[in-house]
């Protein structure tokens, strides 16, 4: 999960799940357009928690909540910080804790150019060998409609074409993008690991064969 903060401009959260062969899809998203009425930040943590909870039936008959297990929220780093004119001392995920919003935060890595080449990673197409299609590593749910409406109209910098421009409407593209950054981090740390582990497996098989000679 990933959100962009936002009050006086928009904000955008953005729920992602991962397929078992790789596969980020963005599954729900919650936002505001600029002429809607501007919504505080405890009350946005309190929505988004509604929208990951669902009432279910037990086995007793009795009507009961569940709570989608999200394992992070990758947010900007103004989230973390306290506002000068803010005299509470509180930063923007107080405001949301006070509103319910109980799932971890951790904070997003930043980089413009990072964000771009993560998209194009991601979108880039892959064939099938099976089906002789062609598929992207990135994916979205219909439902998404304004990060679908928004992100197909983003241009690149003047001058700069590694980034995106900046643009009154990219707050769909920035939460996004810090998600998969947050993902794909975390997978090439998981995969450097392993390869570690299995190194050291051989390593290990590799002594004991050399004990055994010489015993």
């Amino acid at each position: 999960m990933a959100v962009d903060n936002g009050y006086a401009d928009p904000f955008y959260f953005a729920w992602f799940t991962i397929s078992e062969d790789g596969i980020v899809y963005l599954y729900r998203e919650y936002t505001r357009k600029h002429t809607d009425i501007r919504i505080p930040y405890s009350e946005q943590g309190k929505n988004a928690m509604e929208m990951m909870t669902k009432p279910y039936v037990d086995e007793n008959g009795e009507i009961k909540e569940e709570t989608e297990d999200i394992e992070v929220c990758v947010a900007g780093l103004d989230a973390f910080n306290k506002h000068h004119r803010d005299i509470s001392g509180k930063t923007l995920i107080d405001y949301y804790r006070q509103g319910g919003f109980t799932v971890p935060f951790t904070k997003a890595i930043t980089s413009r150019e990072l964000r771009k080449s993560t998209f194009h990673e991601y979108l880039k197409p892959i064939n099938d060998k099976n089906t002789d299609t062609d598929y992207a590593k990135f994916q979205v749910f219909k439902s998404c409609k304004t990060f679908i409406e928004t992100f197909k109209d983003l241009m690149e910098e003047e001058g700069n074409p590694e980034v995106v421009a900046d643009d009154k409407n990219d707050h769909a593209y920035d939460a996004v993008g810090y998600g998969l950054i947050y993902y794909h981090s975390d997978k090439s740390k998981k995969t450097v690991k392993e390869k570690r582990i299995e190194t050291y497996k051989n390593e290990a098989i590799k002594r004991k064969k050399k004990t055994k000679k010489y015993l």
